[in-house]
């Protein structure tokens, strides 16, 4: 009997960079590992979504096309997003989200795909 791949992806959110708020600019800096005991050999896609009053907003997407080994994270990623679309909002990172709650990779466990910044942002 076959089984299927044991993937286990997570993600975090390292550092969000306000210094550029009154510029429009917002750096956010993430990170996804694959907790998973089977190598990905495809591309997974990341979400960054703002949060306010149980509200999400899309404000960034990417797709990491580089597969991920078991047991290793990515280096340091980077959503620059628009200063105005998360201020005052805290963030939520989705690790295999296109952008509409789907994802792309079959996982062990998709209840801890999510990652929290919870200070609002350019306050």
């Amino acid at each position: 009997m076959e089984t299927a791949p044991a993937y286990d992806l997570t993600g975090e959110i390292l550092d969000v960079c306000e210094i550029e708020c009154d510029s429009g600019t917002v750096e956010v800096i993430v990170q996804a590992c694959n907790s998973g005991a089977d190598n990905i050999t495809g591309p997974f896609s990341i979400a960054l979504y703002s949060s306010h009053e149980d509200q999400l907003e899309l404000v960034g997407t990417m797709v990491y096309e580089a597969g991920l080994q078991s047991g290793t994270m990515t280096a340091g990623l980077l959503f620059e997003v628009d200063a105005a679309d998360v201020s005052g909002k805290t963030l939520e990172l989705w690790v295999d989200d296109v952008g509409n709650h789907a994802s792309m990779v079959f996982e062990c466990d998709d209840d801890n795909n999510r990652s929290y910044w919870l200070t609002p942002v350019c306050i």
